[in-house]
């Protein structure tokens, strides 16, 4: 069976991300195009910011790949990665397992992986042999985030700060975020993801902008004023403050992602003691991601050899 398999792959590792978009297939251009190549190939499409993947599944796979290879053009085909048989089923499974990312073990990889699937399925894009091998990558990467390490701990800024907050506010409890840019906005979504948007104020210096911000989240803002943050139970900071350091003493737990700091005192978790955390986890990760190729190095080999 595995001998039906081949995929054509463009990923951040071969190809600048910014290129990625003039290798970027879609089904409806595959449907049009094999119908005139005189091939019928099952057939799913992986597309995100950092691949454009296909798959496909055919009963003369040699003469289905190299008649695509000869479509897409020469230059198109020196910047693939051609994988076949056991390999394009192993690349399918690391890919799910987020293996392939470049963050090693991030998630968002197989939420995409299963709404890419989802449209396919609807469209008719691929039978019953490309189907189970979809179905078990996506299972087998959910047994593998369970049993390993892979995706242990978070890696980035915004999570890494929601963890280090009480995972229940209590009756009256608020938060404040500072800032109202592109890192605050990602500290937004993670925390509207646990609490109510009421508990919850944006501070800037720029009324506009913490206006601005609120209204995506439906939460409260206003202008920057160190003596109501005082009075705030937690505080997540995500700003440039160009002044000196400032000490609030009633805040609980005050996470500063500013550069430079904006907070000082010993309830501060500052971004240096952030980083150390998400080093942590992605040597963690690091670690695990070896273990994993071997267990699907089996896994295939077992059951698509």
């Amino acid at each position: 069976m595995q001998s039906n398999y081949a995929a054509i792959i463009y990923t951040y590792k071969d190809i600048p991300i910014s290129e990625l978009d003039r290798y970027r297939l879609s089904g409806d251009v595959m449907i049009e195009n094999g119908k005139a190549l005189g091939i019928a190939p099952e057939f799913f499409i992986l597309n995100t910011c950092n691949r454009s993947e296909l798959y496909v599944c055919s009963s003369n796979i040699d003469h289905t790949l190299h008649t695509l290879l000869e479509y897409i053009g020469r230059e198109a085909e020196e910047k693939a990665r051609i994988l076949k048989g056991t390999e394009a089923v192993k690349h399918l499974f690391c890919v799910a397992s987020g293996l392939e990312s470049i963050i090693v073990g991030e998630t968002e990889v197989m939420h995409q992986l299963k709404s890419a699937y989802r449209v396919h399925k609807t469209a008719n894009y691929f039978g019953d042999k490309l189907d189970l091998l979809l179905t078990d990558a996506i299972n087998f990467s959910k047994r593998l985030r369970r049993d390993t390490n892979i995706s242990k701990g978070r890696t980035s800024a915004p999570y890494i700060a929601l963890s280090l907050l009480p995972k229940y506010l209590a009756n009256g409890q608020k938060i404040a975020v500072v800032g109202a840019g592109y890192m605050a906005g990602r500290i937004l979504e993670s925390l509207m993801s646990r609490y109510d948007n009421d508990c919850i104020t944006i501070f800037d210096r720029n009324e506009d902008n913490g206006n601005r911000l609120a209204a995506l989240f439906y939460a409260k803002s206003a202008l920057l004023d160190f003596k109501r943050l005082d009075t705030y139970d937690f505080i997540v900071s995500a700003i440039y403050y160009n002044g000196e350091p400032v000490r609030l003493t009633g805040p609980k737990k005050i996470v500063d992602l500013s550069s430079p700091s904006l907070f000082v005192g010993e309830n501060v978790v500052g971004i240096n003691e952030i980083n150390a955390l998400a080093l942590n986890n992605i040597k963690i990760r690091l670690d695990a991601a070896e273990e994993c190729r071997r267990i699907i190095d089996r896994y295939v080999k077992s059951h698509y050899d």
